[in-house]
């Protein structure tokens, strides 16, 4: 029954066996049965009564679609009656849009044609007051295929050429294809056979353009990522051999200065015998006077010899003092340079190790899902693959594909950060704006694995720091929970303002995180683990969201309990007195502390 609906108002199945390469995502099915539509039933009655109408439309809404999806037409109507007055309520116009749209279609199946032309003319009235052309556009479509089942030809006429207007105007291929067909159909049941072969003709020419510029793009695309991911591997290679050349310039300088100081305590020691020498010369010889001078004054002698003796004494031990503090303030110093050069020896073969391990990532995670993917598309190309064998592997094609994105965005700046490429640029930003934008990113994600996310963010919290390097920063965390959740989890995105500092927090009702694993969250290593679908990840994440909040001034932490979720906290300043904007190198400032509804 779903097939038919499809095939009278979105007439694209012509094309779906040409353009199913096309895609962006595969989507996986989202099981639906009685006990979801109860519990969103349930659901939306708890908000009604609390007064939260926008929740409330919500819960209707998912109720009717499940219904819709489970074939109980008459419930679905009922309940997108339930959201739509709901939605009124609240004054959504885009949300009235919606169902009506949608209650239009599941009339249409029921083969209520009357109700239907209702329902789509009242859509088309919202999407007219909201001056969304691409949806007036796809509402006269409606209209006209719903007028067309009615035999009112000359009405779907009028309506399928003002779309089709509508979409010439918007320059919006698609809407000109499903115009087209439609206009064929009608041509022809009005007997008009040559005005719907010149329908037809435009529809295929438009088809064969759709599907040529779908190709091309996605052929350039991953021409980009192949040339963009061979540069970067250049890049690195070319890092690690200064970082290997830097480490053996410093070994040869601490020889260098080992060997110095050796000849400065030789040095001393000879200085030492030579004044030692020169003493008892001296004394020999005031001696030898001494004796002379005896017999004319004994005491004065005396007095004299004692006196000599006591200068010698004297001068003797300030010499040594003297040589001995020159002495120990260099042994404090080359040890000082000593514990330095070994702390950069350290750090720059736990920089080679890391480097070394993603040259592993990219010669396996990223390239092969590439390779597969040029594999697959030879094989299309030739026509070696049948159309089932092609769509049973876009599905996991696509999860390489979309994982490879995320490998990409983060090796890029990661990349960046570790040549000193990097530059901070703070202003004020709204801190809910930032969260909406990761929840709208992630809305189909969560969706697919049964997913709620809640922004909770005040709408006039603001944070001061680079807004695009929190943005990626919240983008990890929301991502990492999505991860490790499973079907009625919950992800909530809050924020606190306390004095000069505003905290943001990232919680989930996942699967937690093992204690032994928490001190290597925000280490200098490499660490991932499958996620609850057994997504796999790049270790990156944590690491590249550590150095960006560390250069914002921030820091980052976390808190978990195994088996009942977990919760990340990024704390900014508020204000300017408080960010550190040097650019400096991300590898020497990490520490050792470990890391709404959506609106139809």
């Amino acid at each position: 029954m779903k097939l038919r609906l499809w095939t009278k108002f979105l007439p694209v199945l012509v094309l779906a066996v040409l353009l199913i390469a096309s895609a962006d995502t595969v989507a996986a099915p989202v099981l639906r049965d009685e006990g979801t539509v109860q519990q969103s039933l349930q659901n939306g009655e708890q908000f009604e009564k609390s007064g939260d109408f926008n929740q409330a439309a919500n819960a209707y809404n998912q109720a009717a679609t499940s219904s819709w999806e489970l074939g109980n037409l008459k419930n679905a109507l009922q309940y997108f009656e339930k959201a739509l007055s709901m939605t009124l309520k609240i004054g959504n116009k885009n949300g009235a849009y919606v169902i009506h749209t949608n209650m239009g279609m599941v009339a249409s199946e029921q083969g209520d044609l009357s109700l239907a032309l209702s329902h789509f003319e009242s859509a088309l009235g919202y999407a007219r007051q909201l001056n969304r052309k691409n949806d007036i556009s796809a509402s006269l479509i409606n209209l006209g295929s719903a007028y067309s089942d009615a035999t009112e030809y000359k009405k779907a006429l009028n309506v399928l050429t003002e779309a089709l207007n509508l979409a010439l105007e918007q320059n919006d291929s698609k809407q000109v294809r499903n115009c087209y067909s439609l206009l064929a159909k009608v041509s022809e049941k009005m007997g008009n056979i040559a005005k719907s072969t010149e329908y037809f003709n435009l529809f295929s020419a438009v088809s064969a353009k759709i599907q040529k510029e779908e190709a091309a793009r996605k052929e350039q695309q991953v021409k980009r990522i192949v040339d963009s991911a061979k540069y970067r591997v250049q890049e690195v290679q070319k890092a690690k051999a200064a970082t290997e050349v830097a480490l053996l310039e410093k070994s040869v300088e601490l020889q260098q200065k080992q060997q110095n100081l050796e000849v400065a305590e030789q040095i001393s020691k000879e200085q030492q015998m030579q004044i030692d020498l020169l003493s008892k010369e001296k004394a020999l010889q005031e001696a030898e006077i001494n004796r002379n001078r005896l017999l004319r004054n004994i005491y004065l002698l005396v007095i004299v010899i004692i006196l000599g003796f006591s200068a010698l004494i004297l001068y003797g031990y300030n010499i040594k003092r003297k040589n001995y503090k020159i002495l120990s303030q260099k042994n404090i110093e080359i040890n000082r340079q000593k514990g330095e050069i070994q702390q950069q020896a350290e750090q720059l073969l736990e920089l080679n190790a890391l480097k070394d391990k993603l040259f592993s990532i990219i010669s396996h995670d990223l390239r092969s899902p590439l390779y597969s993917l040029i594999g697959l598309l030879n094989l299309a190309k030739e026509g070696n693959l049948t159309e089932a064998e092609f769509r049973s592997f876009l599905a996991e094609l696509s999860v390489n594909v979309g994982y490879n994105s995320a490998l990409l965005e983060n090796l890029l700046n990661w990349s960046k950060s570790q040549m000193q490429g990097m530059v901070v640029n703070p202003s004020a930003f709204n801190l809910y704006t930032i969260a909406d934008n990761q929840m709208n990113f992630y809305q189909n994600r969560a969706m697919e694995k049964g997913i709620d996310m809640v922004n909770n963010v005040g709408n006039s919290i603001l944070g001061f720091a680079d807004k695009d390097m929190i943005e990626l920063v919240l983008r990890n965390l929301v991502g990492n929970a999505i991860k490790f959740c499973s079907h009625g989890d919950v992800i909530t995105i809050d924020a606190t303002k306390k004095d000069d500092t505003v905290v943001l927090s990232v919680k989930d009702t996942g699967k937690g995180i093992m204690p032994d694993d928490m001190p290597k969250l925000f280490g200098n290593q490499i660490f991932s683990k499958r996620g609850t679908n057994d997504e796999k990840g790049t270790g990156l994440g944590l690491i590249l969201c550590k150095d960006f909040v560390t250069l914002n001034g921030g820091t980052i932490w976390a808190e978990s309990e195994e088996g009942k979720g977990s919760r990340f906290f990024v704390a900014l300043p508020t204000s300017s007195d408080f960010v550190n904007v040097s650019g400096a190198d991300f590898s020497s400032s990490r520490s050792s502390r470990s890391e709404s509804s959506v609106k139809m």
